[in-house]
């Protein structure tokens, strides 16, 4: 089931920066989306004190406690998958 990011966090609104290109697959793949041709890093929200692996390079992504994004570079050729 896809579905934004904020039915998946009811504590976001629709207006979260960082989550208006943002949706959920099922209830744990996470992918964002930039619409800018020019990009080639984006910040991503992500829930404080909580681990991710980026789909793409295999790394462990964590946010620290207060923190409610993070910077993550990435190719055109694919979305930021989480």
């Amino acid at each position: 089931m896809i579905r934004p990011l904020f039915a998946e966090y009811p504590s976001l609104s629709f207006f979260t920066p960082d989550t208006l290109d943002t949706v959920m697959f099922g209830d744990c793949i996470k992918v964002d989306f930039s619409f800018n041709p020019a990009a080639t890093s984006k910040d991503v929200y992500l829930p404080t004190s909580s681990y991710w692996l980026d789909l793409y390079k295999f790394e462990l992504v964590y946010v620290d406690d207060g923190q409610t994004s993070v910077t993550m570079n990435y190719p055109l050729t694919h979305p930021i998958a989480l």
